[in-house]
């Protein structure tokens, strides 16, 4: 029987329940162009996609033409929502920290996640869990 090495943690919906923070961010931006994005169809159509992909995609989906300096500019006010809310919500599953805390006492630890990685550090910071991670790989 060969002993723990280490422990790799995806990050939304193991560690952090970030998901309804990004739609409200996703909503807030599209918003300000008069683009409703709802609940159910975000989570039905647009999950897992980043930034870039999920604004492309609802521009296609609605047969919106935007230029590529209006998609960036829509990843730039996102990523300036995220970031508020991230830091003023608390979004750790309960148990997480401890869980967390418990295994970087035995074994290194990492996180192999599809967010962003300054998304990641941040609430890792916020929630003083950075320190227990050795890495971590994501999108970036």
């Amino acid at each position: 029987m060969s002993t723990l090495q280490a422990v790799f943690f995806d990050f939304d919906g193991v560690i952090a329940d970030t998901e309804p923070l990004r739609l409200r961010a996703y909503q807030a931006v599209l918003q300000a162009d008069g683009i409703d994005l709802n609940k159910a169809e975000y989570y039905a159509r647009y999950l897992g996609y980043d930034d870039l992909g999920l604004f492309e995609a609802v521009a296609k989906d609605r047969r919106i033409s935007l230029s590529d300096e209006k998609i960036e500019e829509w990843v730039v006010a996102k990523s300036c929502i995220i970031e508020e809310m991230l830091t003023s919500d608390a979004v750790l599953f309960p148990g997480a920290a401890a869980c967390v805390k418990m295994f970087a006492e035995h074994v290194p630890l990492a996180i192999a996640s599809g967010a962003l990685e300054p998304e990641i550090e941040i609430v890792l910071e916020h929630a003083g869990l950075r320190g227990a991670f050795a890495a971590i790989a994501s999108a970036t």
